[in-house]
């Protein structure tokens, strides 16, 4: 149940998704049962969310049309979550209909013009001060469509429509709505208007007159590539002269070959109808359809008045309609239509196919023997390792991710290695693996693979491993042996160590956050370069750090009263050689401030809590102690817990006169935020440096991690280098041109992808993956600088371009939860407030 100042009562939660959940309700003040659609609370902190929330909320309630389901009123609860109350209408979704039951003719096509009619509304809709929205639904479909009861249709879920000028607009590079129905502009990422919506209900005219689908059974990667090329299929005989000048013209390649406008086409499908019968009649008879079809459905919506969860898909039906048996599984129908329907932003993109497991699963021995089948007299559990013998497809810490059904032919093989137990799982490891899980479901999604030799598609397999604890050499010795490329790894000596020793021997190539250098000098002269980082070397940061302490730090340290002529600062470094090399840059960079004084202190090999180093750390903390500095600059992870409190707890004096502390990446260590609750002021001390998280691209993986794992990042944890690092792998894959590519002939291909200078920049992601893969598999090339984490490509240097943004600690008093807010790096910038 809801709060006792909540207008609903909640009696029933119907779905969720990443971003909000759907409740059947009822109203308290007068008890009119109606739907509520809430954002999660979790997400109520991150403004962007929200402000796309309630921007659907806003949009949707302007459209006030009894062909639309409506938004009767939204708000806020006492904890600021935002919330909007939809009309209840009780039924079944037109594609429950079409699947086990399909409409009559004329049925049908009444039921198109009330969607039509429907749409016009959204069209022409305006917002309060009478401005058009141009509202585009973008996922026009019968899923989305409801047959009520009583005959009523209903167009359902603006909650991915685009509004012109819109700040709520969804994020670059996620395909919105459902391929089978999607216009040309829709796929190609061209601007989309309220055509885009007709060519949609074009196909559903053809679909629902013949029983035939409109792309005749076609893959996904297919249907984008042709629409791509604007190859649609012919609309035949089997519709009549009058009825296929509709269809054709609706699903013109071109918008501008389409009609004008729904209200235009409703027209033209009246006069294709010939004698219309009246609007009444039209929705008794849909009403007894219903009824006679779906009887024990409605009935058991009456009496229990809730909605049931949605089955599985209908089964597969013969082509004939009289053969068409009703489905076993149909549950009571929906409101709203289908549960998936209704969660809006949450998750109406293009879906994500079925995978085995998650990152902490172990995989079933059934997934396994999916694998390849190039070795044909390889056992259940087993695969066909690198060097063509049978291996074990199966280990205690790693699960194998692969397409549901089995491959028609071998799969490409990449591994992941990130932390997926122990104390960095839950904030570093499962992220990171998820990134990489999902770069592949979408390559395999919407690409069909990866394109090889003699014009075969392989598919994408992963292997993603636990690298924590006692076993991570085993499971990196596993992957050697049966992958082409492994992404992955925390910044460790560790982690040069798997791949001096296992990774690099075994052809493997290696994509890493490590910096790269320290590996290369322990090489032997002449190896091949099999390693590169996912993203710049953390050393490129140490400019920016040095900046942030410059232009803002130190004036504010001599804006106190009473400050010292001489300030001085502490870098706390690992003891590795990436923090040497690390601090040495912040050194350089702070070499031209005068009046400050810069110190550093080793910490180790590694200064998180989990590490060796005891000895390190207390008398890093007992020089602290003694002479407190005015900035701290820290270069590696968990100093929170193991230096910063502790010091915080034996200074005295007000929060003027303690030091200012700069993260080299965001304070999120165990223990801030309840150090922050305790004293809000302590906020304004606390600086860290990361990537923008406004970018394009970090934007898009945010949305597509949420949506694709129902989960949500919050921006300043996001890490897009695994899902960037397999699309890149990918389409090395592809210039490689193999069926078994090995780590060699993928390093080989780093350079001829790359651009002449001036291309255009590309992201990575479902838009363009089909287009890009068969791009270099033809010897072209793709700009990625557009991406936030990519190669080094440059293998003199090592280095590669950075930007960075100063992130402030925030507090969000009515959640009371800390996180990180961008500003810019810039003299003159302001404190922390």
């Amino acid at each position: 149940m809801d709060a006792d100042d909540s207008p609903h009562e909640l009696l029933r939660e119907l779905g969720r998704g990443g971003v909000a959940i759907v409740h059947m309700a009822r109203r308290r003040v007068d008890g009119e049962r109606v739907a509520v659609k809430r954002l999660r609370p979790e997400l109520a902190r991150n403004v962007g969310i929200r402000r796309m929330f309630v921007a659907e909320a806003r949009v949707t309630a302007c459209v006030n049309h009894p062909n639309v389901v409506r938004v009767l009123r939204s708000g806020f609860d006492s904890k600021g979550v935002p919330w909007m109350e939809m009309e209840w209408a009780a039924g079944l979704s037109l594609q429950t209909v079409m699947d086990v039951a399909p409409l009559p003719r004329p049925l049908f096509l009444w039921v198109a013009r009330q969607v039509l009619l429907g749409l016009e509304a959204a069209h022409c809709a305006h917002d309060a001060q009478g401005k058009p929205l141009h509202l585009v639904h973008r996922d026009v479909s019968p899923h989305n469509i409801l047959i009520a009861q009583d005959g009523a249709v209903k167009v359902l879920d603006f909650g991915i429509a685009k509004i012109r000028d819109s700040q709520a607009e969804t994020t670059t590079g996620a395909i919105k709505g459902k391929v089978t129905y999607m216009a040309p502009e829709q796929v190609a990422q061209e601007p989309v208007d309220r055509r885009t919506d007709l060519f949609a209900v074009g196909v559903m005219l053809y679909q629902g007159v013949t029983h035939q689908r409109f792309w005749r059974g076609a893959a996904e990667p297919e249907i984008l590539a042709r629409l791509l090329r604007k190859d649609l299929p012919d609309v035949g005989a089997e519709v009549d002269e009058a009825l296929r000048a509709v269809v054709t013209r609706a699903i013109s390649p071109t918008p501008a070959g389409r009609f004008a406008s729904a209200a235009e086409m409703q027209r033209a499908l009246e006069q294709a109808e010939g004698g219309l019968a009246e609007a009444s009649d039209r929705a008794r008879d849909l009403a007894a359809h219903l009824r006679e079809f779906f009887g024990e459905e409605l009935r058991e919506q009456q009496e229990t008045n809730v909605l049931a969860a949605s089955g599985p898909p209908a089964p597969a039906v013969d082509a004939a309609p009289g053969k068409r048996r009703r489905a076993p599984w149909l549950a009571a129908g929906a409101v709203l239509g289908l549960t998936g329907a209704v969660l809006g932003l949450t998750d109406l993109w293009l879906g994500i196919g079925r995978f085995s497991g998650s990152p902490s699963a172990a995989p079933s021995a059934a997934a396994a023997t999916l694998a390849p089948r190039v070795c044909r007299a390889c056992g259940v559990g087993q695969m066909c390792g690198r060097d063509g013998s049978c291996v074990g497809a199966l280990m205690n810490g790693c699960t194998l991710h692969i397409p549901d059904g089995a491959p028609s032919s071998d799969p490409i093989y990449l591994g992941s290695l990130f932390p997926l137990t122990g104390p960095d799982a839950e904030a570093y490891g499962r992220s990171n693996a998820r990134g990489a899980e999902l770069a592949v479901r979408e390559i395999n999604r919407y690409a069909g693979g990866i394109p090889a030799a003699a014009g075969e598609r392989r598919p994408l397999a992963l292997f993603s491993c636990d690298d924590h604890g006692p076993d991570a050499e085993a499971r990196a010795r596993f992957l050697a042996d049966r992958v082409s490329g492994v992404v992955g790894f925390r910044s460790s000596d560790e982690a040069l160590r798997l791949s001096r020793d296992i990774f690099l021997p075994a052809g493997v190539l290696v994509v890493s956050a490590l910096n790269a250098s320290p590996l290369l000098a322990q090489l032997p002269a002449g190896t091949p370069r099999r390693f590169y980082r996912t993203a710049p070397s953390a050393t490129a940061f140490a400019e920016p750090l040095a900046r942030i302490a410059r232009d803002m730090l130190v004036p504010s340290v001599r804006a106190r009263p009473a400050h010292k002529s001489l300030l001085r600062v502490v870098i706390l470094r690992n003891g590795d050689a990436t923090g040497v090399a690390y601090a040495d840059a912040v050194l350089r960079a702070f070499g031209s401030v005068s009046g400050v004084e810069v110190r550093e202190l080793g910490l180790g090999s590694d200064a998180s809590p989990r590490a060796e180093g005891p000895a390190a750390l207390e008398s890093a903390l007992a020089t602290l102690r003694a002479a407190p500095p005015d900035i701290v600059v820290g270069l590696s992870d968990g100093l929170f817990r193991s230096i910063i409190a502790p010091l915080e707890a034996s200074l005295r004096g007000p929060e003027v006169t303690r030091p200012l502390y700069l993260g080299a990446t965001p304070w999120e260590e165990e223990g801030f935020a309840s150090f922050v609750l305790r004293g809000p002021e302590r906020r304004r001390r606390f600086y860290s440096v990361s990537w923008p998280t406004a970018h394009r691209a970090m934007a898009s993986f945010i949305e597509r991690y949420r949506e694709g794992f129902g989960e949500a990042l919050i921006p300043s944890t996001a890490s897009p280098a695994p899902y960037d690092t397999v699309y890149l792998l990918a389409y090395l894959a592809a210039a490689a041109g193999s069926a078994r590519p090995s780590g060699s002939a993928l390093a080989a291909k780093i350079g001829s992808i790359l651009p002449a200078p001036g291309a255009t920049e590309r992201t990575v992601g479902p838009a363009t993956v089909l287009t890009d893969l068969n791009l270099v598999a033809g010897g072209g090339t793709v700009d990625l600088q557009g991406v936030v984490s990519r190669f080094d490509f440059d293998p003199t240097t090592g280095d590669s371009p950075v930007d960075a943004i100063v992130q402030c600690t925030r507090l969000d008093p009515s959640t009371r939860k800390v996180d990180a807010v961008d500003i810019p790096i810039a003299a003159g910038v302001p404190r922390c407030e």
